[in-house]
């Protein structure tokens, strides 16, 4: 008959125990498949209440994370205490109301981007205009200019 030890391991809100030949068989029964011994988050225990586990040898025993329990196959997580009823509604309220500052906050910007946006589109028109009279009074200027300089040339 096989030689059990005690391993040990946290998995969520629960710790976990199991009776197994070796650390190979106590990862299997626990379902994992990296070594969680290698990572130091799994290893062989002395605790007295994790002894109960070699009356049923690869039988995954539990009990909440922190608890000085016994382990057994069923364990339900402790009542917490002194938590107001409406904690989590009143979270909820709170999260709508982010949600709802941070999307008036999006629409102002998205709506001073639009404004600033048109104000340069129109200051460029402006200066566009200001080019093409630019150019245009040039364009005369050289005209004339230019048929000066040929009268005088004649």
């Amino acid at each position: 008959m096989p030689k059990f030890k005690t391993f040990t391991t946290e998995q969520g809100f629960f710790e976990l125990a199991v009776a197994a030949s070796s650390r190979t068989a106590a990862l299997r029964a626990w379902g994992m498949k990296h070594d969680l011994f290698a990572q130091g988050l799994a290893r062989e225990s002395k605790d007295k209440q994790a002894a109960a586990a070699l009356a049923q040898p690869g039988a995954v025993l539990r009990r909440p994370l922190g608890s000085k329990g016994a382990f057994g196959t069923e364990s339900v997580l402790p009542k917490v205490k002194n938590v107001p009823p409406n904690a989590k509604k009143k979270a909820r309220a709170g999260d709508r109301d982010a949600r709802e500052k941070a999307a008036k906050a999006l629409k102002e910007l998205d709506e001073s981007h639009r404004r600033r946006l048109a104000a340069l589109q129109e200051e460029l028109r402006g200066v566009q205009t200001q080019i093409q009279e630019v150019s245009r009074t040039w364009k005369d200027r050289r005209k004339q200019f230019t048929s000066s300089r040929l009268k005088a040339r004649r």
